[in-house]
């Protein structure tokens, strides 16, 4: 494993790569690999529809409207287990590791893996946790908009609250490049030499575009397929809905492999093709 001298100049300007040909080079790496990464998915799949159909089983029998919290804690086993594939993924796209090549009688390494792996799933949870926390606080704000523009006219919204909304989607926009920090906790590079490199808003708005042009395709054709299958949404029946659920989470898993990948190909073209990324 190569070691980054962390007063390296990376080779190109801050916030400079490619969206198209990160995009590209994410899409020819998942079709040429496919058929090892479908086998690495295949737990993660498993396990994912199998806590999706418990908790609507359980919201069903409870008979409440979902909860953004809550959701986020049974989807947490899934949630651990898509931070290790796309650990893996990183790792494989980056060094060319897979399980089948692993030096296994190498403890001090292995040891060394274990321990970027169970970072970077720790800091994708807490990424996570924090998208929820931010989107509930914005959704309740909406909400209480929308009730006081409605009851009492739209004069009567006060100033702050407009302000503090438009902060936060300010906020979200700009932390977009937190998203990738999992990957370069994956092959231990340094965050802080990332965010140097990563500032301004030319950065998160080039890996907006990112993540649209890798899930666009993906989230297309399921639509399709969902539109095939299940021609009235609003009466599905118990069959169908089960059908929603085991297409949902392949769909959402190959374009979490698709943005993670492109993520990684940018980051190798923006941070340096010699060094550990």
């Amino acid at each position: 494993m190569n070691e980054r001298d962390a007063t390296d100049t990376p080779p190109v300007p801050p916030h400079l790569f490619s969206v198209v040909g990160s995009a590209k080079s994410a899409f020819g790496f998942i079709v040429d690999e496919w058929r090892y990464l479908a086998r690495l998915a295949a737990p993660v799949i498993f396990l994912q529809i199998g806590f999706s159909v418990g908790y609507a089983m359980f919201k069903d029998w409870r008979g409440t409207p979902p909860n953004n919290f809550e959701l986020y804690l049974w989807d947490l086993p899934g949630s651990i287990m898509m931070g290790w594939f796309i650990c893996s993924l990183a790792r494989m796209i980056v060094f060319g590791e897979k399980l089948t090549n692993l030096p296994l009688r190498d403890i001090r390494f292995m040891q060394y893996r274990a321990e970027l792996t169970r970072s970077s799933i720790f800091l994708s949870l807490l990424i996570q946790a924090v998208i929820v926390v931010l989107m509930t606080a914005l959704s309740s704000m909406m909400s209480s908009l929308e009730t006081i523009s409605k009851t009492e006219g739209a004069e009567s919204i006060p100033g702050y609250m407009s302000g503090l909304i438009i902060f936060l989607l300010v906020m979200i926009f700009w932390s977009a490049r937190f998203l990738v920090t999992p990957l370069l906790v994956a092959v231990d590079y340094p965050i802080g030499t990332f965010l140097r490199q990563a500032r301004g808003f030319l950065f998160s708005l080039r890996l907006i575009g990112l993540t649209i042009l890798c899930a666009f395709p993906v989230l297309f054709v399921f639509n399709m397929i969902f539109a095939l299958l299940i021609p009235d949404p609003q009466n599905m029946t118990d069959m169908q809905l089960m059908t929603v659920m085991a297409l949902n989470k392949p769909a959402y898993l190959v374009a979490a492999a698709l943005i993670n990948a492109g993520y990684v190909f940018a980051l190798i073209e923006m941070l340096g093709r010699n060094k550990q990324i």
